[in-house]
């Protein structure tokens, strides 16, 4: 997915591995981009980017968020917890 801003992201990077079942990641990334993102970008702010093998885990993906400091991103972890 593209990367608009990495401006925020200089200081302090959270890294997320995520696995899914086999043949399920291309329907997952593309429900995620239109559903999903928007959310998430509006809690947590700076997404630098999400990112995927072509060889070895293919199941798996990484995404990564950027954060000028780390207390930004204390601040910001239990919006991903959801209500």
């Amino acid at each position: 997915m593209p990367v608009k801003n990495l401006t925020n992201a200089a200081d302090f990077v959270e890294m997320r591995v995520y696995r899914t079942h086999a043949n399920a990641l291309d329907h997952f990334l593309e429900i995620y981009a239109a559903e999903g993102l928007a959310i998430q970008l509006g809690h947590l702010g700076n997404c630098i980017g999400y990112f995927r093998s072509v060889a070895g885990r293919v199941d798996e993906i990484l995404h990564l968020w950027g954060y000028a400091d780390f207390i930004l991103a204390v601040i910001r972890r239990p919006c991903r917890r959801g209500p």
